[in-house]
């Protein structure tokens, strides 16, 4: 029992001194003990106990913080960001140099949907691979419309192969094939 109050003192950082006045015993007591395997054994396996104990805890309380701050800030940033449309546009209207004015009505323009330099995109991404054949074909098809555009010649584009790679899908629409020729009736 006292080995067990000795563990709990000396994890919460009590000196030798300080856990032998706790329990009653002297030092030498104290001290004997502690170096004991059988109590160092105890005193790193109930450490273990605890740290598995808090460990979830304290990884939960993090993740819990972080996303907390991580909120805060958006929500700062939202309003700085605000603040500063509002600043940009008073600088527009109200600035002496019409450079400044400009400058301001261009960062304006930038952050509006329709007028921005650069748009947001989304999309999925296909992976197609390219075999070696595929890759020659291509090459030779580049090589003899480089040769005919050299010679004043106009290449017409035909419509894809399904069969050159069967990952690209192909406009449903088109599927007939382009040697055969057409009947009507």
């Amino acid at each position: 029992m006292a080995w067990d109050e000795l563990v709990r003192l000396r994890i919460r950082g009590l000196s030798i001194k300080e856990c032998a006045g706790q329990l009653g015993f002297s030092r030498n007591t104290v001290e004997k003990w502690v170096l004991k395997d059988a109590f160092k054994v105890k005193l790193a396996r109930t450490r273990e106990q605890i740290f598995n104990q808090v460990s979830p805890t304290v990884e939960t309380l993090a993740a819990q913080a972080v996303n907390a701050i991580e909120a805060r800030i958006e929500e700062i940033m939202e309003r700085y960001s605000v603040e500063a449309v509002h600043k940009i546009r008073q600088v527009m209207h109200d600035a002496e140099s019409e450079q400044t004015q400009l400058k301001a009505a261009i960062d304006l323009a930038d952050r509006g949907m329709r007028t921005s330099k650069t748009k947001k995109v989304q999309g999925s991404v296909g992976v197609s691979f390219l075999t070696p054949e595929l890759l020659l074909k291509a090459a030779k098809a580049a090589r003899e419309a480089l040769e005919h555009e050299a010679l004043g010649r106009v290449i017409t584009a035909v419509p894809l192969d399904e069969r050159m790679n069967p990952d690209i899908p192909l406009n449903e629409e088109n599927d007939d094939d382009p040697t055969e020729e057409k009947t009507d009736g």
